[in-house]
C-alpha cells in the first residue's frame, strides 16, 4: 500500500479570480491540495498486480480554479518478476487533458478538454 499527497497553503494569485476588488484578489488564500493512494496485491509468488487513484484541484495543479482544471487519474497494470529482471504493463488515465501532454485542443472556439490515457510498458535488468 502507498499513498501520495501534497497541499500548497495560501496559493496566491488564482487566474478564474478576476474581482480586483479594492486591489487585492478575493481568493488570494486558495488551498490547493493533492491526494492519491495504490495497492500491490501479490498475484503469485512473481506475478503483481498493482492498482494506483489520485486526485489534484486546479490550485494545486495551476494556480486556477477555473473549470476543468482538476485531475483525476488512475493507473493499473501487472509486473512479472524473473531472476534478473522484470516486465510490467499496464493502463494509465488523466481527466481533463492532463497527463504526459497537455491534450487541450480547441474546436469551434470551444476548449475541449479529453481523457487523455497512455499504455505503460516497462522492462528492468539487472547485472
Amino acid at each position: 500500500m502507498h499513498l501520495r499527497g501534497g497541499v500548497k497553503i495560501g496559493a496566491r494569485d488564482d487566474k478564474e479570480d478576476t474581482s480586483n476588488k479594492w486591489g487585492t484578489k478575493a481568493k488570494d488564500s486558495s488551498l490547493g491540495f493533492l491526494v492519491g493512494g495504490g495497492v500491490d496485491f501479490a498475484l503469485m509468488e512473481d506475478l503483481t498486480l498493482y492498482a494506483d487513484v489520485g486526485y489534484a484541484n486546479g490550485i494545486y495543479l495551476n494556480n486556477t480554479s477555473a473549470d476543468h482544471s482538476d485531475c483525476l487519474d488512475f493507473g493499473i497494470g501487472v509486473t512479472k518478476s524473473y531472476d534478473a529482471c522484470s516486465v510490467s504493463a499496464g493502463f494509465v488515465g488523466a481527466t481533463n487533458g492532463y497527463g504526459m501532454y497537455n491534450t487541450t485542443y480547441t474546436d469551434n472556439g470551444d476548449t475541449k478538454y479529453p481523457f487523455s490515457w497512455g499504455i505503460p510498458l516497462r522492462v528492468s535488468y539487472s547485472f
